[in-house]
């Protein structure tokens, strides 16, 4: 009797859930999910690390870290060997579960990343053929994708804004359809809230939720509590995750999206334009072409330019109950129809010339 065909292994770098939980993004889940879906064997490595303090770390690590610069280290190579340093232990860590998994890929999606001299470990000791990499963070990124690009076998980025075709880097948008996460509940539930806001603090989404406060909006997310008396009464918590988030987006006449970063001559809209959607619930966002390109404005979601256009939809849709309902519904209906992150995989792998398993060898993860 043949056994079971052996599945590629493919160990996938994502931070599935910050230090201690709470806070997370199930981006890396789904794709997850779909490889495996798709037939690969897949590690989840979580790169988050807890941080070690002691008495007298600083002093100590002042005095190595001369050490080290008088022997002709520099200073940020010194501070990533000390054991107790949050990148050694990662990079340590990284190497020792890919040593012991040995994956014929490795996929790493941003926000950690990982130095040219740990890269070559995976190839060298554990035997990892394809290296590749996904920057999903916005075009306000402290790292430059070029220069990340260097360091992968395939790379691609969620935007296009400062990188030209020469770089190589593909264009690959992380917006999904993601019925895993998001989905549209019934029986539906009474609209209860007029605006929800999830994300967490930054600062253009302090600016322009400031001008907001006199609706009743309701701010989830990491930093909102330490905003001042004015916001205490609208943070209605420091997270908000999985069925709770999907009951969140159901029970809210609008869902408001501010992107993290200015959206104009960059276009790179956040995972929302897609999440909310496909709730069934009504999204007002900030304005992207891209955005504007996957939903009709006015028909399928509603945008903002201005604080004044802002408020003034708000007004508008907070008072017609119907004409909010027919885009909600539009927009969920379209929703359905994007690419899914099954979608997403294939087409990264395909482009990277990354052998897909044979169908034969996909089955659904129970």
């Amino acid at each position: 009797m043949q056994g079971s065909p052996v599945k590629p292994r493919l160990l996938l770098s994502f931070p599935f859930a910050e230090s201690g939980g709470g806070w997370n993004i199930p981006l890396g889940e789904s794709c997850a999910q779909a490889l495996e879906e798709m037939g690969f064997e897949v590690c989840r490595f979580n790169p988050v690390e807890e941080k070690i303090d002691f008495p007298g770390r600083k002093a100590l690590e002042r005095l190595l870290v001369l050490g080290c610069r008088l022997g002709g280290v520099s200073k940020e190579r010194a501070k990533r060997l000390l054991p107790w340093d949050e990148e050694h232990r990662r990079f340590q860590r990284l190497s020792q579960v890919a040593e012991q998994f040995r994956p014929e890929v490795v996929l790493v999606v941003s926000t950690f990343t990982y130095p040219q001299e740990v890269l070559d470990r995976l190839r060298r000791q554990a035997g990892v053929r394809h290296l590749l990499g996904w920057c999903v963070e916005g075009p306000s990124w402290m790292r430059s994708p070029v220069a990340e690009a260097a360091l992968y076998d395939s790379y691609f980025c969620i935007h296009r804004h400062g990188i030209g075709p020469e770089s190589g880097i593909g264009y690959l948008p992380a917006i999904a359809y993601d019925p895993g996460h998001y989905r549209r509940l019934q029986p539906a539930l009474p609209k209860c809230r007029d605006i929800s806001f999830v994300g967490r603090l930054k600062d253009r989404r302090l600016e322009l939720l400031r001008q907001v406060l006199d609706y009743d909006l309701h701010l989830f997310g990491p930093g909102w509590d330490q905003c001042g008396e004015a916001f205490l009464p609208r943070v209605k918590g420091s997270m908000i995750v999985g069925e709770a988030l999907s009951r969140l987006y159901n029970e809210s006449k609008i869902v408001l999206n501010v992107s993290a970063w200015e959206n104009d001559g960059q276009d790179c809209p956040n995972l929302r334009i897609a999440d909310v959607p496909a709730t069934g619930s009504f999204l007002l966002s900030d304005y992207s072409d891209y955005a504007a390109e996957l939903f009709k404005p006015g028909v399928e979601m509603e945008f903002y330019s201005s604080v004044a256009e802002l408020r003034d939809k708000l007004d508008f849709y907070l008072a017609n109950d119907a004409a909010r309902e027919k885009i909600a519904q539009a927009g969920y209906a379209r929703a359905l129809r994007l690419e899914t992150y099954p979608d997403k995989m294939r087409t990264l792998l395909s482009q990277s010339a990354v052998p897909l398993p044979e169908p034969r060898q996909a089955g659904r993860r129970i």
